[in-house]
């Protein structure tokens, strides 16, 4: 994988075609820190991550997508 970091890694899992993104282009998409990343994935308030290789890992956009749409539906809860 390397320097291909940036870019989606599209999977097939079981005849589905799943779409994992990376770190870099994960906090471009939600506007995170990587401390703020990992800290709210410890606290469980962020989808883990799936191992993709020896010390690679990725998160499944479909997670990803129902996060922001959680926390899109609590701001609306909340007037916001």
């Amino acid at each position: 994988m390397g320097m291909r970091s940036l870019e989606t890694l599209n999977t097939n899992h079981s005849g589905t075609g799943t779409i994992l993104v990376r770190e870099d282009e994960l906090r471009t998409r939600i506007k995170l820190s990587h401390a703020t990343i990992w800290r709210l994935v410890r606290q469980d308030k962020f989808p883990r991550p799936i191992s993709i290789g020896e010390r690679a890992k990725a998160w499944r956009l479909s997670d990803i997508e129902a996060w922001i749409a959680s926390r899109a539906q609590a701001g609306a809860d909340h007037g916001c």
